[in-house]
């Protein structure tokens, strides 16, 4: 027995403010080093055995305030404004090379070698560096490119045909699995 307005105005106006804050947060994030990768383990079902991993991203986000904690934000909730940002490209490098680094020091401290698989966003592979910026990294971290593998979406197909297959077949001749 009453009513209610709803102001779709002001609402429209409250979530583009956040997105706004988000994106400067997540410069900030760039910034000072605020990401953390966490390695969820492949295994084959078959046999057992660990056949590789795949580096997840996650944003500890400082609090904002006096003494406010910080607190892990869900990559569904990040990425999507790093995409149309545009910052999804220094976060996909960062994230491709710290996975690259981990990678090689297990090997290096006497761990199998196993697979790192890393997620590749569609603005990333749209890049015209790209696969020119993973041989980098792979020759910065000197691990061999069969131990990397990018995860790449449908969406990606859907995109210059003749480009993506192009990418594809450097990302190949390099060693590198998709």
């Amino acid at each position: 027995n009453s009513y209610r307005y709803f102001d779709w105005r002001a609402a429209r106006r409250t979530v583009s403010q956040d997105i706004i804050q988000l994106e400067s947060d997540l410069r900030i994030a760039i910034q000072e080093d605020q990401f953390e990768l966490y390695y969820q383990p492949q295994v084959d079902l078959e046999t057992g055995r660990l056949s590789g991993t795949e580096a997840l991203i996650r944003w500890r986000r400082s609090g904002s305030g006096e003494g406010s904690d910080s607190h892990f934000l869900s990559p569904a909730d990040f990425i999507p404004v790093a995409e149309d940002s545009g910052l999804i490209i220094p976060i996909g490098h960062w994230v491709i090379k710290e996975a690259c680094r981990q990678a090689k020091l297990w090997q290096e401290e006497g761990y199998p070698p196993v697979t790192m698989s890393v997620n590749i966003s569609v603005i990333q592979f749209r890049q015209q560096d790209l696969v020119e910026r993973i041989q980098e990294v792979l020759d910065e971290t000197v691990l061999a490119a069969e131990w990397l593998e990018l995860e790449v979406t449908e969406s990606i197909v859907a995109d210059d045909i003749e480009r993506i297959t192009k990418v594809l077949d450097e990302l190949k001749v390099l060693g590198i699995g998709v």
